[in-house]
């Protein structure tokens, strides 16, 4: 009981509209270490989760164009965690994972398109594809190669299909 007493009293600390509207109005003039730093404690708070999605996206952007894709992607896995039915989101997230991670990008990808995309971002969506698409076919040589490698040190050779003609006698 004294436990759910004291933990009455804890200070909870709630990003506020003011702390996001700074960090958007920073990232418009180039002050990128300024906005980031309003996108962090925005994320990092709690608070609405449209808002703490919206400043996740907003961290994940500025990282980004740092060229920090890791914590470019932590961060919109953040917005991903705070709305999962958030498209642009999972838009964004495919994007950051498509060249090195094709699979998972394409899981999001696709649950992006269900959730719906709309206007310039469906032409996010069909880049993203491509660049999918591109991933998994550089996939495919290592793939052929390790078969090819695997057939040459095979003992016995394939054994070729039997017509069933060849079988009557």
């Amino acid at each position: 009981a004294q436990a759910c007493a004291m933990r009455r009293f804890e200070p909870t600390v709630v990003a506020s509209n003011a702390d996001l509207v700074a960090a958007k109005n920073a990232e418009k003039k180039g002050e990128t270490a300024k906005a980031l730093k309003l996108y962090e404690k925005v994320m990092l708070t709690r608070g609405d989760s449209d808002r703490v999605a919206e400043a996740a996206l907003g961290a994940a952007r500025l990282h980004q164009a740092n060229g920090d894709a890791d914590k470019a992607i932590a961060r919109l896995n953040r917005a991903v965690a705070v709305r999962p039915r958030l498209a642009l989101a999972r838009l964004a997230l495919a994007e950051a994972l498509a060249a090195e991670r094709p699979d998972q990008a394409e899981e999001h990808l696709n649950l992006a398109r269900s959730l719906g995309i709309h206007g310039r971002d469906r032409q996010r969506m069909v880049a993203v594809a491509k660049t999918i698409a591109d991933a998994k076919a550089g996939q495919a040589p290592v793939a052929a190669e390790v078969e090819a490698q695997a057939n040459a040190a095979n003992p016995f050779p394939a054994v070729e299909p039997v017509a069933e003609a060849d079988l009557r006698l």
